[in-house]
């Protein structure tokens, strides 16, 4: 194969990479974009969500029903916050309801490791995840935001995905009021793409002075620091949070990173 021929094959696979790139940005969710929660959690995760059983929603609703009356029976009817005082904002109150599932359910509902992200917890015996919101009964079909997607880790298998609603009225449950209790198989979500900031950001004089020396970094970075790895990648990140620089990256990048920061702000 001559030079040429090289260059066209070359060519060709170049033209083979940058269409799949096209694609992928192409099916890229946009701001507006709608799509099936199954649709999302199979694309990043790989795990399906299956159409939950009727004997699962029994299921789910039964613990449903445990949780509301341990709540209003043995919790006084009232959440609390951290410390010790009656929440201002019962809508804020999912996190209490989901110790109450765990409690009421015996064993049989279990948290996923972390205390964010979705779902909230596992039903092991009865194959469903279990998402757990709190919601007054006044304003159930506004349209206010209430169920988000950020990160899907905790899904690690394919089963299905139901979520219970308990009502409250002024912050109080109520035996009158069933737990609203849906299957999410068939759950359309919008796609909300924002911009943000923060008030230390918008509000800071500008950048921090560094607080650190260039034999300093070196010295983290050097051979001879008597750390592992990861200590001086947990010394750099400090660094860079201390004067709102980006964590992210290898231990030579942060290096480098704070480097230029460094010499920026001294040539200013």
């Amino acid at each position: 194969m001559d030079t040429k021929d090289i260059e066209v094959t070359e060519l060709k696979e170049r033209i083979i990479e940058l269409e799949k790139e096209n694609k992928r940005l192409r099916d890229s969710p946009k701001h507006g974009d709608k799509k099936l929660l199954r649709n999302i959690v199979f694309q990043d995760m790989g795990h399906e969500v299956l159409k939950a059983t009727p004997e699962q929603m029994e299921e789910a609703k039964m613990q449903a029903i445990l949780a509301r009356d341990h709540q209003i029976d043995k919790n006084n009817n009232i959440f609390l916050n951290k410390d010790g005082k009656p929440r201002k904002r019962p809508n804020e109150s999912g996190n209490d309801m989901e110790g109450v599932l765990k409690k009421a359910s015996d064993g049989k509902l279990r948290g996923l490791g972390k205390a964010s992200g979705y779902p909230d917890l596992l039903n092991e015996k009865h194959h469903y995840y279990l998402e757990c919101k709190v919601a007054d009964a006044d304003s159930i079909e506004s349209s206010f935001r209430s169920f988000y997607l950020s990160t899907l880790n905790k899904i690690t298998k394919s089963q299905a995905h139901i979520l219970v609603c308990f009502k409250h009225r002024e912050g109080k449950l109520s035996k009158d009021d069933e737990p609203i209790v849906m299957d999410l198989y068939d759950l359309e979500l919008t796609m909300k793409c924002e911009w943000h900031t923060n008030n230390k950001d918008m509000y800071s004089k500008g950048p921090k002075e560094p607080d650190y020396t260039i034999e300093e970094l070196d010295e983290i970075h050097g051979d001879n620091f008597n750390v592992k790895r990861g200590e001086k990648n947990k010394k750099f990140s400090e660094i860079c949070k201390r004067h709102r620089l980006n964590c992210e990256g290898k231990c030579e990048v942060r290096y480098e990173r704070l480097r230029e920061y460094l010499e920026k702000f001294n040539e200013d």
